[in-house]
């Protein structure tokens, strides 16, 4: 709870504006911050990908929403929330030598994913004596 002043002002339609000479105290429910974190902060997956969760930790009455920044990162369930709660996400396999990096932000906390290529194709020395070559 608190007090705050207030004031009336009306406008003379010409752009200029008057504070009416009234004013009084207000007393009115606290306005309550929201805090939010994530646990853990990151995760890493293999070239097959997986699914796994992000635990959000937020005073009750708060909501958030979970938002994938990687089209190969989905939220699968938990999103939106409110208070504390779970994110369920998956992670596509990874066609690709290339490894790569994307991201979920929730609320104002960012949770990194990163996944690995798969293993480029090496020649295997036994196929040159299968072949005679």
């Amino acid at each position: 709870a608190g007090s705050h002043n207030y004031y009336f002002y009306f406008t003379d339609g010409n752009g200029g504006s008057d504070r009416l000479p009234s004013s009084g105290t207000y007393s009115g429910p606290s306005v309550s911050v929201c805090t939010y974190s994530i646990s853990p902060k990151s995760k890493s997956f293999g070239p097959s990908g997986g699914t796994d969760t992000i635990n959000v930790t937020t005073q009750a009455g708060c909501s958030w929403t979970a938002v994938s920044h990687a089209d190969w990162i989905t939220i699968t369930a938990g999103s939106p929330g409110t208070g504390s709660g779970i994110v369920y996400y998956s992670v596509s396999a990874n066609s690709s030598t290339i490894s790569r990096t994307g991201t979920i932000t929730i609320a104002d906390q960012t949770f990194t994913v990163t996944q690995s290529g798969i293993s480029p194709h090496k020649p295997m020395p036994w196929l040159h004596l299968l072949l005679g070559e």
